[in-house]
């Protein structure tokens, strides 16, 4: 038993969140900022009246949070990490991307949706454990997909950076679970 334990110790780097099998630090430095993990959550699909698990993501802020309004507050970066449990292909995550934009989006949504075509651009095929990061700043948000092919870009428009985070924190979240955990409710 005493060896088992050591081994988990050794293996977990200190400091890790684990969900799913998926390791997430518990904090990171994006532009010179150290950002906590303020949520860890598993995003759902409903098929055929089924739940999916489609992927892990870890939400990374300054100061935790609990909602959107105390989120928009703050500065940013912010961060977003996904690691995907299944296969994709690129015509589904865009789907849904574009789906939880329309659902979501609040605020200057004509000057945003021109940045949401471009993130889309972006979007690539995805197999069980490909990630995919997103830093949102203050006018832009910086995307690195790991998929098939692999693709990176920054998208420079204010209206998509603040859009983007209704994505996940609107009325009309994709997953309401999941915004929970994101803001650290739920687990």
């Amino acid at each position: 038993m005493m060896i088992r334990l050591l081994i988990l110790l050794m293996v977990l780097p200190a400091g890790a969140a684990e969900l799913k099998g998926m390791k997430f630090d518990d904090s990171m430095t994006v532009d010179g900022k150290k950002l906590e993990l303020n949520g860890l959550g598993v995003r759902h699909v409903t098929k055929f009246g089924l739940p999916i698990s489609v992927y892990v993501g870890g939400f990374y802020v300054a100061k935790k949070v609990t909602d959107l309004k105390s989120m928009l507050a703050q500065g940013r970066p912010v961060f977003f990490r996904q690691q995907y449990l299944l296969s994709a292909d690129r015509d589904a995550i865009v789907e849904g991307w574009t789906n939880a934009f329309n659902d979501n989006c609040e605020i200057d949504c004509e000057k945003a949706k021109p940045a949401l075509k471009e993130f889309n651009d972006l979007v690539t095929e995805v197999r069980n454990g490909t990630v995919m990061t997103v830093k949102v700043t203050k006018d832009s948000v910086e995307v690195d997909d790991q998929g098939k092919p692999a693709k990176k870009g920054t998208i420079k428009n204010a209206a998509f950076a603040t859009a983007f985070l209704y994505i996940f924190f609107g009325k009309n979240p994709p997953d309401e679970k999941f915004q929970k955990q994101l803001l650290g409710g739920e687990k």
